[in-house]
């Protein structure tokens, strides 16, 4: 069916056998309204028709129809969300008879109230009307990736209210962070360490919550330094301790990070996952965390101590074009790994890979290459925004960034796709058209384009292949650097093609 996710709900159902499942109901009555809006404009994309939508929700919030289709569109991402919290739950749970089904079905139904009260996720759209502004498919990349934060964040709430926890998620440092000094000592004498290991161990431990507790480091985002400071620490004290055997090499930062990285990870294998409900805890034990404080928390609506995000908005038409006119200014070189990172949604071991670099000089210079743009841009900000950019102001500042890459270099995709698309011809256009924005069965355009289906077939195959060869030339010539037709990027870009195809731009302009 057609746009589909627009007039249809889903209904929790199990078989006979007792196999939990997903069924998505057709609302007649929206199916028909649907029908109608796309009976007025045959070529309508599905960017298109979300705008529409939205405009009549806009226009007519009480109007019966446009609260339910928004909250039929809205149910898709309610499923996205918990679905993705699902999954991060199973990755860390240690229990092999975790009823997966019943944890996604509990967390499907919480993140379905939101989609019933369309106006509470959409209301910060009309806050920013210079998106309105954008092409298209830019548009429509940022709303949707807006509405999946925003229903994420719903969720991550509504769990916070339900267990009465600040937060959800905790990484290893996070996790060292939160335990006593029994606990710490505990996990470790299950990983089988020795007493004396235990000791060093259990001083870093100490020095880290010290350098916590005076403000020296933030957990959230620790800097190189800190970990330097607490090894500083460490070093002061660790005399007095039988010495470590093997003797290590070198205790420095970058091994105080990772003794604290393995006290959170045995702190993460203690927890077991002791209920698969919602409102349980993990244990009796109050001093361990319930399994509901490593959900993503991230996407949290309540924004409260976000007081800069708020402030960076106030210049935010600014800082977009400072940070364009920074990223352009890089050389091709620099731009390698944040275009196959945020371009082509490549992880960093199959990015080394493509480079021939391995994966830890890819962080380093994907890290170098982020500082010397938020160099410029802390410089720019101080001289002509008056702001004097902390350290923790940098820290939000670069997340902001990231966010910000992902749309430029999505952009920048689908701008290559858009000069592909015109150099093909008008009649091999408009079958990609047709089988891409319009959904159609290659039956159906084989009848209107007066071809077989084979011929049809061939030129879908062919437009697709002319087009991902083309954006991977454009691709090369930006990051001046050769891909192979068989390489990862040229791959990736095929398999990315398919999401492209269905927001690209098959005009003529």
């Amino acid at each position: 069916m057609i746009f589909a996710e627009f007039f249809t709900f889903p209904l929790l159902k199990e078989d006979a056998k007792g196999q939990k499942y997903i069924f998505w109901q057709v609302d007649q009555q929206l199916q028909q309204y649907i029908h109608n809006l796309v009976t007025q404009k045959p070529n309508i994309s599905k960017p298109e028709l979300v705008r529409i939508i939205l405009h009549n929700f806009q226009n007519y919030p009480k109007e019966k129809l446009n609260r339910r289709v928004w909250s039929a569109f809205l149910s898709r991402f309610s499923y996205k969300a918990a679905w993705e919290i699902r999954t991060n739950i199973v990755k860390i749970s240690a229990r092999v008879d975790l009823d997966r089904d019943t944890l996604f079905h509990e967390l499907l139904q919480i993140s379905l109230t939101s989609a019933l009260t369309p106006e509470k996720c959409l209301d910060n759209l009309w806050k920013y009307p210079e998106y309105e502004n954008l092409e298209l498919h830019i548009w429509y990349y940022k709303f949707a990736k807006y509405v999946n934060k925003r229903m994420t964040g719903f969720l991550c709430d509504k769990l916070r209210e339900i267990e009465g926890l600040r937060t959800f998620q905790r990484s290893d440092l996070g996790l060292a962070a939160r335990v006593t000094k029994t606990r710490v000592v505990t996990v470790l004498q299950r990983l089988g360490l020795n007493e004396v290991t235990i000791l060093h161990y259990t001083l870093v431990w100490q020095c880290f919550q010290e350098a916590k507790d005076a403000g020296l480091i933030n957990v959230s985002s620790p800097q190189p330094q800190a970990f330097d400071a607490i090894c500083s620490r460490y070093q002061q004290f660790s005399r007095q301790l039988p010495q470590l055997l093997p003797q290590p090499q070198t205790v420095d930062g970058t091994v105080i990070q990772q003794w604290l990285q393995e006290i959170g990870k045995a702190i993460r294998n203690y927890i077991d996952f002791a209920q698969v409900s919602l409102d349980e805890p993990i244990s009796q034990d109050t001093e361990t965390l319930t399994w509901l404080d490593l959900i993503a928390d991230e996407n949290s609506i309540i924004q409260g101590n976000d007081s800069l995000r708020y402030e960076i908005r106030e210049y935010l038409h600014q800082l977009r074009e400072q940070i364009s006119h920074q990223i352009d200014r890089l050389q091709p070189e620099a731009q390698r790994i944040p275009l196959f990172l945020h371009g082509l949604n490549l992880s960093q071991e199959k990015i080394g890979v493509e480079i021939g670099a391995n994966q830890s000089t890819v962080g380093r210079r994907y890290k170098k290459t982020l500082w010397e743009l938020l160099s410029h841009l802390g410089t720019w900000a101080k001289e002509y925004l008056k702001i004097d950019l902390t350290s923790e102001k940098l820290n939000d500042l670069k997340t902001y960034l990231q966010e910000y890459l992902d749309g430029f270099y999505y952009s920048l995709m689908h701008n290559f796709l858009h000069n592909s698309m015109q150099a093909l011809s008008s009649p091999l256009r408009e079958i990609l058209r047709l089988f891409w924005l319009q959904q159609m069965h290659v039956e159906q355009i084989a009848k209107l384009s007066n071809l077989s289906l084979l011929e049809v077939e061939l030129q879908l195959k062919l437009g697709k292949e002319t087009l991902n060869l083309d954006i991977v030339t454009q691709i090369a010539a930006r990051i001046n650097m050769p891909l192979a037709s068989e390489g990862i990027a040229s791959k990736q870009v095929g398999y990315l093609m398919d999401d492209w195809l269905k927001t690209a731009d098959f005009g003529n302009n």
